[in-house]
């Protein structure tokens, strides 16, 4: 019996559910460090909102957004997935829950969740679905040249590319193989329906098969879990029973697997014009493919249809995730025509298919995440956010700020030298009064004149400098000195006021 959908009054077209709130679950580690185990969502009373509200614009490539949380880095153990926890919960604090339904999605009690009551997501399947985005943005990039091939081992890592033929039939151009693995939570695995046949495809030249298979080590090591290898299989023609044969033999195809690209794609390996040996070798070299008693020639992604293999990839991942995407007849929206979505994760793949041959993608300058352009006018973007680019200006304002304080102490520059030079824009006074503020701030500064003033005396040359420069004393000196001062200020009024007494 199907689950009924708790948010049906309030999710919509594009599979989002509104929230009122939103915050992360934390639970302390071994270490002491806190480590990210949910996001807790308080979704809208179905009263409030109208299901009917959809957000404006088509292909907003939000799907980037998310990817953004991922990177990779280049350990040495191998390439690493890195996601971040704060650009996660900032994407949901945005855009609300990916899944709002079991087995990702649970209310305190740890059931199904319900419309109007707390709910949590883990948050393993954010990370997943952020690893699997970035994943796709990264080869699209790569298959467009916006990103140099030669870089594609290091910003996409687990990636390998081989050539298979058999020598039973020299006269067989074999097929390609591109092989792309990254670890998920086993739910999203779940989720995605791993291992399948995603689908084929027909291009100008070649025929590709795409698959999704599925891995869970439990060996007690950082690599144990649940992994996930996105295959292209390339071939110049049609791929026959025989052809199948090796394929699966070298990807070691499950039994449900097997049967179902079987069927799919009618084959019949009874009827295999040239039979194989069950244990056939692939053709050269001495490196294993997929860990089986398999031989195969790899080769470098740069090479001849290197971009076109990495573009199939991207589509055959978008296939992949529309597995909530369905037709309602009766429904349509500008957004996506008759087409609904039972999770928000679907929706934004199927909206980053939707501009994905014009996608438009840079990379912040501050901290070098990927963001999308794609719609936007006016001045050229190179921040990935607000808060980027605030920290960038605060970044740049504190350099500033810190050399003018230096060319005034260490270089002799007078204020009306560095109000001049800082502060061009500004009228004389207005520049001068900024420089001063700005030094008199300073605690370098202040335990300068404090030294000084220990070592000469109150006849310390940068004491008088400070004076002539009009900076405020009661800014420079520190409590002892302003207390020795007046105590020297006394000292000299009393000795005034005894000279006229006398006199």
């Amino acid at each position: 019996m199907a689950t009924l959908d708790p948010f049906a009054q309030t999710r919509t077209s594009t599979g989002i559910v509104p929230c009122k709130n939103v915050d992360a679950v934390h639970m302390e580690t071994e270490t002491g460090e806190k480590a990210l185990v949910a996001l807790s969502f308080i979704p809208e009373d179905p009263t409030h909102i109208s299901p009917l509200t959809h957000k404006p614009g088509r292909a907003s490539m939000d799907l980037v957004d998310l990817g953004a949380s991922a990177t990779v880095r280049t350990t040495p153990n191998g390439p690493v997935t890195q996601v971040s926890a704060d650009s996660l919960l900032s994407f949901a604090k945005k855009h609300g829950p990916l899944f709002a339904r079991t087995p990702f999605a649970w209310n305190e009690e740890g059931d199904n969740p319900a419309a109007g009551e707390l709910f949590e997501e883990d948050a393993g399947a954010w990370v997943s679905a952020a690893s699997m985005a970035n994943l796709a943005i990264v080869a699209q990039q790569l298959s467009q040249g916006r990103l140099p091939l030669v870089t594609a081992g290091d910003v996409i890592g687990n990636l390998v590319r081989w050539h298979v033929t058999t020598p039973e039939v020299p006269e067989d151009p074999g097929f390609d193989l591109l092989i792309v693995a990254r670890p998920v939570t086993p739910e999203y695995a779940d989720w995605l329906g791993a291992p399948l046949f995603i689908r084929r495809e027909e291009l100008s030249d070649r025929i590709d098969y795409s698959f999704l298979l599925r891995g869970d080590e439990q060996n007690g090591t950082a690599e144990s879990g649940t992994w996930l290898e996105v295959v292209v299989a390339s071939f110049v023609h049609e791929i026959t029973a025989a052809d199948y044969r090796l394929l699966s033999q070298a990807l070691g195809f499950s039994e449900s697997l097997d049967k179902e690209v079987r069927t799919r794609l009618s084959l019949n390996l009874e009827k295999d014009e040239k039979p194989r040996k069950p244990n056939a070798s692939l053709i050269v070299g001495a490196s294993h493919l997929a860990d089986t008693n398999l031989l195969g020639k790899p080769q470098s992604i740069e090479e001849e249809g290197g971009s076109e293999l990495l573009a199939s990839l991207v589509r055959a991942l978008v296939a992949a995730h529309l597995r909530d995407a369905y037709v309602d007849v009766f429904s349509a929206s500008d957004e996506t025509g008759f087409l609904s979505f039972r999770s928000y994760l679907s929706w934004l793949w199927y909206d980053f298919s939707s501009g994905i041959d014009k996608a438009r993608i840079k990379y912040c300058v501050r901290c070098g995440r990927a963001f999308s352009v794609v719609g936007h006018r006016g001045p050229d973007r190179v921040f990935c956010s607000d808060e980027c680019r605030n920290a960038s200006h605060n970044e740049r304002s504190n350099r500033r700020r810190d050399e003018l304080r230096h060319e005034f102490l260490e270089q002799n520059k007078t204020v009306q030298e560095l109000a001049r030079r800082y502060f061009p824009e500004e009228k004389k006074a207005t520049g001068e009064k900024r420089v001063r503020q700005s030094l008199q701030s300073w605690p370098s500064l202040k335990h300068a004149v404090d030294d000084d003033i220990e070592r000469n005396g109150w006849t310390s040359p940068l004491l008088q400098r400070c004076r002539n420069e009009k900076l405020s004393l009661s800014h420079l000196l520190t409590t002892k000195r302003r207390n020795q001062l007046e105590r020297i200020r006394e000292t000299v009024q009393d000795s005034q006021k005894t000279k006229a007494a006398h006199s």
